[in-house]
């Protein structure tokens, strides 16, 4: 039975399930024929490659850095570059097919709108996380080839945080651009997303990071560098190794997605091993694991929730 509440486009329940990955395909071939897929995939290349090649110019050489000796940089670059492109792609995916009026003739079709959103979902999401992978595949074979593929561990680690972050960020993009108001406004307010999430709310948890930290040894120099990562002696449990801080992260992908990078890779987990004692525990692990799922699956929702009530003209 028809929704009216719905405006066109409601259809019957059953039919989702034969309808998304039509929808999905359609999206990928749609992807595929504009200049933004040729210019996000260029993008993505760019800044994998990137921190591979600028490694070897601290030396003064030229080549590539092995898999595991631009980790740090990767997860600096990526955790710029990565939501942005995934907000601008995840933005566009309601709103500009609205804005040109092509939504009007799909949801004629035997077609819900929880199937042509979620093929549409999907179809971005093939794309970035293909372009991704494609990227991220070509700087591994030809570091692995120069340098061998005994850092593979760290780079894998830091690829599959990109792409979680990816997948996180698009849902959020997807909601932002749900609302039918064009894809002008869509892109500027995705644009705006980023630079909260990269740069406001990041500073904050930083800012946090540092308040909630316990405070250093009473007496000083006693036990050389190391005390610098020491816990307080008093005895009292940092704020840190409890739950709030993990809980304060959990605000932002891209601090989830640094943290995961740092916990999976070797080099980094040991390098960091003492600054991340708090964030090994098991509340933590529950904590982190919770917030991915969360930005992974409550943004499609509510994008839906906001897809369903636009007028499509």
């Amino acid at each position: 039975m028809t929704d009216k509440r719905r405006g066109n486009g409601a259809h019957p329940r059953h039919s989702a399930g034969f309808r998304i990955l039509p929808v999905a395909r359609r999206e990928m071939a749609l992807l595929g024929r504009g200049r933004m897929a040729w210019g996000v995939g260029l993008l993505l290349l760019v800044t994998t490659w990137l921190p591979f090649m600028l490694v070897p110019l601290r030396s003064g050489t030229w080549g590539i850095a092995p898999l595991d000796g631009a980790v740090l940089s990767s997860i600096t670059l990526g955790a710029i570059v990565l939501p942005l492109v995934a907000l601008l792609v995840g933005a566009d995916t309601l709103a500009g097919e609205m804005e040109d009026g092509t939504l009007s003739a799909l949801v004629t079709l035997p077609i819900s709108r929880r199937a042509l959103l979620i093929g549409k979902y999907l179809g971005r999401a093939a794309f970035l996380l293909g372009a991704e992978i494609l990227a991220c595949g070509s700087v591994s074979v030809a570091a692995g080839i120069a340098h061998g593929f005994t850092g593979a561990r760290d780079f894998l680690a830091v690829a599959g945080s990109g792409l979680l972050l990816s997948l996180s960020t698009l849902g959020v993009g997807v909601v932002l651009g749900a609302g039918g108001r064009g894809r002008a406004r869509a892109l500027g307010v995705a644009l705006l997303t980023w630079v909260t999430l990269a740069f406001v709310v990041d500073g904050f948890l930083l800012l946090s990071v540092v308040a909630l930290a316990p405070p250093p040894p009473a007496r000083p120099g006693v036990h050389g560098h190391a005390e610098i990562n020491a816990p307080d002696r008093s005895g009292a449990t940092s704020a840190v190794d409890g739950v709030l801080m993990p809980a304060v992260i959990a605000l932002d992908p891209i601090d989830l997605f640094r943290i995961l990078a740092v916990r999976a890779s070797t080099a980094t987990g040991e390098r960091l091993a003492a600054s991340l004692s708090g964030m090994r525990s098991t509340t933590a692990t529950t904590i982190f694991a919770a917030s991915w799922l969360g930005w992974l699956v409550v943004p499609p929702w509510l994008a839906y929730r906001r897809f369903r009530r636009v007028i499509l003209r």
